[in-house]
Order: C-alpha cells, then sequence, then structure tokens
C-alpha cells in the first residue's frame, strides 16, 4: 500500500461545439417545409449542453427557425442553454439575449453595399468565424448544416455552405429538388 495520497486528474474543459445553420427562405411554406425543419430540430437536439449556434438574421425560412428553436429550448432548460450568435446584416451580431456583441462589419462599408451584397459578406463572415473557433478553441467541434432549395434565385445557402467548407467546417448539405415537369419525357427516352 502507498503512503501517497490518490491524485485526482483536473476536470477536463467539455469541447466547445459550434453549429453554423443556413438555409434556403424558399424553403418556406414549400412541400419541404416540414422535412427540413424538422432536420434542423433533430440536429440542434443533438447538440450538448451550452453549445453555440450560428445563425443569419433572415426572418423566415431555417435562420428565423434556429432562432425560434433555441429560444424554446433555452425556455425549457436553462441550466444547459444554447448560446447562438445571430449575424444581421446591419453589420451586428446578436446574442441570445438580443444584445450586440461586435460588428462583424464597418457601416461605413456596409452603406455602399446592396442587401445582397450585405447577405453575402454576412454568410463569408459567419463562416470565418466559426473556421476561427476552430483553429483557436482546443477540441472545438465546428459543423454546418444548410437546407438548400435548389429552386432558390439567391443561392444564399449555397454561398455560405461553400464557404463553410472550404474553411475546412464539416457541412451536412442538403439539397431540396423539386421534380421539372418534363422528368417523365426523360425517363421515356432512355
Amino acid at each position: 500500500m502507498s503512503n501517497q495520497s490518490p491524485t485526482r486528474e483536473a476536470p477536463r474543459k467539455s469541447a466547445l461545439h459550434v453549429l453554423l445553420c443556413t438555409g434556403s427562405r424558399a424553403l418556406q411554406g414549400s412541400e419541404f417545409h416540414e422535412t427540413a425543419r424538422g432536420l434542423l430540430i433533430a440536429r440542434m437536439r443533438m447538440l450538448p449542453p451550452n453549445s453555440l449556434l450560428v445563425f443569419g438574421d433572415c426572418d423566415t425560412g431555417p435562420d428565423e427557425w434556429a432562432l425560434t428553436i433555441a429560444k424554446e429550448s433555452n425556455q425549457q432548460a436553462a441550466a444547459s442553454a444554447l448560446r447562438w450568435r445571430m449575424f444581421s446584416t446591419d453589420g451586428w451580431v446578436y446574442d441570445e439575449h438580443m444584445s450586440r456583441t461586435k460588428a462583424w462589419c464597418a457601416a461605413e462599408k456596409l452603406s455602399g453595399m446592396t442587401f445582397k451584397q450585405k447577405a453575402l459578406a454576412r454568410n463569408e463572415q459567419m463562416a470565418i468565424v466559426c473556421a476561427g473557433l476552430k483553429a483557436t478553441q482546443t477540441n472545438a467541434i465546428v459543423e454546418a448544416i444548410a437546407l438548400e432549395a435548389a429552386w432558390s434565385k439567391t443561392k444564399g445557402t449555397a454561398h455560405t455552405a461553400t464557404c463553410a467548407l472550404e474553411r475546412g467546417i464539416q457541412t451536412l448539405w442538403m439539397k431540396f429538388c423539386r421534380p421539372s415537369a418534363d422528368v417523365g419525357d426523360i425517363a421515356e427516352d432512355d
């Protein structure tokens, strides 16, 4: 028997989990609405307590779903609440208290941009910030979920998912496609 007292391991800090959520507003009200929203809910429910959710500020579609789901989750389990950062096209990042945390772009730079330019810049900045967390936080797990409506004209979801992938962020990219009117004709010709 040893006279040495047992040593305790220092408690390990749990890894930071970050989920970047992006999706097409065109999914809102579409025939894929419930499926896409269900996928987002399922993925968010898999997040460990105190994870960080990153998303944009569109008031419909997956951005709004992420915000609503996170708020509902936080009301049900305050002790293990999700943290979030909502990147807004106004140039600010908002936290789970809807407080501005920092500017992601200078106001004077934004003032000369169209809405589409602001949205694309915001999308890229979300991916840059998430990749930065992956690079600077020990054992950080950073992932993205992209819910894309193939018929969406903006292509913002594809842009965000591409930015995430280019920065080494593992991305679950779901593309919802509507059959075209002539699919049957193509199948018959084969």
